[in-house]
C-alpha cells in the first residue's frame, strides 16, 4: 500500500502517544509527504513493518519527533 498525503498539510501526528498516525499499518510500504509539511509527530509510523520509503524530498520538514519508525519483534511477544 502506498499513500500520498495532500498539499496544505503542515503537521502529521502530535505529541507523545497522540502522534501515532499510521500506528501498526503493517501493509503500508511507501509514503509521499507534501511540500508544505513541516513537522512529523511522535511515532507517526510506529510498527509499520513493511514501510520501505518515506519521500521527504520536496518537504519543508524542520522537526521529526522521537520514535518515528520504531518497530520491535519484542512487541509481538
Amino acid at each position: 500500500v502506498s499513500i500520498k498525503l495532500p498539499e496544505g498539510l503542515t503537521v502529521i501526528g502530535g505529541e507523545d502517544w497522540e502522534g501515532n498516525v499510521f500506528y501498526l499499518c503493517t501493509r503500508l510500504e511507501s509514503v509521499t509527504l507534501p511540500s508544505t509539511l513541516k513537522v512529523v509527530g511522535y511515532g507517526s509510523f510506529w510498527g509499520c513493518t513493511s514501510l520501505r520509503t518515506i519521500d521527504l524530498s520536496n518537504t519543508e520538514v524542520a522537526s521529526i519527533e522521537a520514535c518515528l519508525l520504531y518497530t520491535s519483534d519484542a512487541a509481538d511477544e
